[in-house]
C-alpha cells in the first residue's frame, strides 16, 4: 500500500487484496482500508468475489454479469432492491419461489404459489396478469412461529446454530425448502428442532416479484466471469 500510495495516485486499484487473511485480520484490515481511503480521500476501486466483503466496505458497489453492467448503486440499494432477478438470487442468500401473476395493484402484485397460496409482492418489473414470475425472499425477512398462525407451513429440515442467529431449511409442501434466518436471544429457549412444524410468515414489502427469463423459466448466469466491484 505505501509504495503503491507514495505517487499520489488519483485511483487506487485493489485485486482480491484481503483474500489470503483470515476472518479476523481481514475484518481488522476492512476497517484499516476505509479509515485510509477517507483520510487520503482517493478512490479506492476494490475487485473481490467476498460478497460481505463487497457490501461492508464499499461506498458504491458494481454488480457485472457477462461483461455488462446490471446495477450500480450503494449497498443497501443492492441488496434491497436488486434490479432483476440475477442481481436477487447473486447477491446474498435469497428463496425463490415460482409462481402466476393472479391481479394487479399499482407497484404490488398477487403471485398464486405452486401449492395454492396467494402473496402480495412488489413488482420489479412490468407485469401482467397470468405471467410466470419468481418472488424473491430474503431469509431474514422471513419470521418463524408456531404451527397455524403464518402464511406459509413447513417443517424445519435443519438448523445451523451460528451464535447470533439460527439458519433454518424449512420444508414447504408445494413449494420446496426455504431458508430462514432468526435470531437467537441469550436465556430463551427459541430455537425451532428439526422435525418440528413451523408456520412462516414475512413482513409486507419484502417479497420482491420478477419475470421470470425466457430460458425455460430458470435464472442462467451468463459464461462469463462475474465480479463485484466496490
Amino acid at each position: 500500500l505505501a509504495r503503491a500510495l507514495v505517487n499520489k495516485p488519483a485511483v487506487l486499484l485493489l485485486d482480491e487484496p484481503l483474500a489470503a487473511l483470515d476472518k479476523k485480520l481481514r475484518t481488522d484490515m476492512q476497517i484499516e482500508l476505509q479509515n485510509l481511503q477517507r483520510e487520503i480521500g482517493i478512490t479506492f476501486v476494490l475487485v473481490t468475489h467476498d460478497q460481505e466483503e463487497a457490501l461492508s466496505m464499499s461506498d458504491l458497489v458494481c454488480v457485472m454479469n457477462g461483461g455488462r453492467i446490471v446495477q450500480l448503486g450503494q449497498p443497501n440499494e443492492i441488496y434491497d432492491e436488486p434490479a432483476d432477478l440475477f442481481v436477487a438470487d447473486f447477491v446474498g442468500k435469497t428463496n425463490l419461489l415460482s409462481g402466476t401473476v393472479a391481479g394487479l395493484s399499482g407497484d404490488l402484485v398477487d403471485v398464486a404459489l405452486a401449492d395454492g397460496t396467494v402473496i402480495a409482492a412488489r413488482k420489479r418489473a412490468p407485469l401482467s396478469r397470468g405471467e410466470r414470475v419468481s418472488v424473491s425472499l430474503r431469509p431474514e425477512t422471513l419470521s418463524l412461529g408456531l404451527a397455524g398462525n403464518g402464511s406459509l407451513k413447513g417443517i424445519v429440515r435443519n438448523r445451523i446454530f451460528l451464535g447470533a442467529t439460527a439458519e433454518y431449511a424449512i420444508e414447504v409442501q408445494g413449494i420446496g425448502s426455504l431458508l430462514a434466518k432468526a435470531d437467537h436471544q441469550i436465556g430463551r429457549d427459541n430455537l425451532f428442532k428439526p422435525g418440528e412444524p413451523v408456520a412462516i410468515g414475512f413482513a409486507a414489502g419484502a417479497p420482491l416479484a420478477f419475470p421470470q427469463p425466457k430460458n425455460n423459466g430458470t435464472n442462467q448466469r451468463e459464461n462469463h466471469h462475474v465480479e463485484i466491484l466496490s
